[in-house]
């Protein structure tokens, strides 16, 4: 048997990191404590359970936890383990929470990501970070503010580029053109 190399490194693009829940209240400016990202996936995630409750349903939340989105949940067809049996799935999810801590921090992520055979990756938030940029439609300032949190979070704990091998990109926000601009000025600084 032959050794093949290939001539490149393996970069992953869709790679995501759990932020904690209290990410973008450790950071947020206080004037918008009381307008928090977090708050509002709470909220409408207690509205789903209690209007489910309502209609005689028992709300199925078994694809989201704390850690990590239950692998292949948010996939479409090509999803590749919507084949897995009910086993299958359940120990493929044991092995991607027996990770745990390791996913959250940027140094062990990084050997996390040399077990993967991973260069280098982009990784996205997996929770407020998604819908802080639009979190407070009717309210541009706490919108702003809550964008500003989560990139100082990742500024402070993960860098927008770890090592120079885990990409963070910044969240703007297009509510206010100026505040974005500036935003991203502060952030390209940083």
């Amino acid at each position: 048997m032959f050794e093949q190399r290939l001539p490149y490194g393996i970069w992953d693009a869709d790679n995501h990191f759990p932020e904690p829940q209290d990410a973008i209240p450790r950071y947020i400016d206080p004037k918008y404590r009381d307008k928090v990202a977090v708050d509002v996936i709470r909220r409408e995630r207690d509205r789903r359970v209690a209007e489910a409750r309502a209609a005689g349903v028992e709300p199925d939340l078994t694809a989201v936890d704390d850690l990590a989105i239950r692998p292949g949940s948010t996939l479409n067809r090509l999803n590749p383990f919507k084949t897995l049996t009910p086993e299958e799935s359940e120990a493929l999810i044991r092995e991607f929470r027996e990770l745990g801590d390791q996913i959250a921090d940027p140094a062990r992520r990084l050997a996390v990501m040399d077990a993967q055979g991973l260069e280098a990756a982009l990784m996205f938030p997996q929770r407020e970070g998604l819908i802080v940029h639009d979190a407070f439609p009717d309210d541009p300032g706490a919108t702003i503010a809550n964008v500003r949190a989560f990139n100082r979070y990742v500024e402070a704990e993960w860098g927008f580029a770890f090592s120079d091998r885990i990409f963070i990109p910044a969240v703007v926000t297009f509510v206010d053109v100026d505040a974005a601009v500036a935003e991203v000025e502060r952030v390209i600084s940083a």
